[in-house]
């Protein structure tokens, strides 16, 4: 949330960059480190899906039957880790594993979907969306803090 909006916050170059718009901007996905930025902008009760890049601050709506994908595996901020999601043994779960020695650990469980895992800046925690005790897809955020050896 910026002053009284949602905004983007963008992490480059040890520094925590926040993006305002015309409207509250929504669901971002990074396509690649630099950019570019898609994400949904609501605004005078319309939803737009934009496109913003990161080198030109350039904003425009995203053009339809673009392919990207939306990235799968997130890597934490310190470089030694990965949170990903799996359906492997039913609901969507979050699961955590090291670029070090490659062993897994399943973070989240519960006879419901947990997903969108974000690191936090310290790689100490992982905030994530779940719909645990609630309607399916009708998700909220949990943080998930670690105690990782590495």
């Amino acid at each position: 949330m910026g002053d009284n909006r949602y905004t983007l916050r963008w992490l480059h170059d040890n520094k925590n960059e926040e993006l305002a718009f015309n409207g509250h901007a929504l669901r971002p996905v990074a396509v690649a480190p630099d950019g570019p930025a898609i994400f949904e902008l609501v605004a005078e009760r319309r939803s737009i899906t934009m496109e913003l890049n990161l080198v030109t601050r350039i904003i425009r709506p995203f053009a339809l039957g673009k392919p990207y994908e939306i990235p799968t595996e997130v890597v934490s901020p310190n470089g030694k880790w990965v949170a990903f999601t799996s359906t492997e043994h039913g609901s969507t779960q979050v699961w955590i594993r090291s670029l070090i020695d490659g062993h897994e650990q399943r973070l989240t469980g519960g006879d419901c979907n947990n997903s969108s895992p974000v690191w936090e800046l310290d790689s100490k925690a992982i905030i994530f969306a779940s719909d645990c005790d609630r309607a399916y897809g009708l998700t909220t955020l949990y943080r998930a803090p670690l105690q990782l050896d590495h």
